[in-house]
């Protein structure tokens, strides 16, 4: 039994699995399609991306609140 006893299950279905395990089906054990994986990084790193600058005010927001001075 894995470490994680629900993940097979999850992982099992190429619809749930995560996209950065998704991309290793763009490598095969003797080669890297390097010009797909590339592609379909830079397709999954966009959404990240896009939610991350404006909500970046409020991260450093949260940072900041916590900080010791002294």
């Amino acid at each position: 039994m894995g470490a994680l006893p629900g993940t097979a299950g999850v992982l099992a279905n190429d619809s749930t699995r995560p996209l950065a395990i998704g991309l290793r089906n763009y490598s095969t054990q003797g080669d890297v399609y390097w010009n797909q994986l590339m592609a379909a990084a830079i397709v999954v790193g966009i959404p990240v991306v896009i939610g991350f600058l404006p909500l970046q005010r409020y991260l450093i927001q949260g940072i900041t609140a916590g900080e010791v001075k002294g």
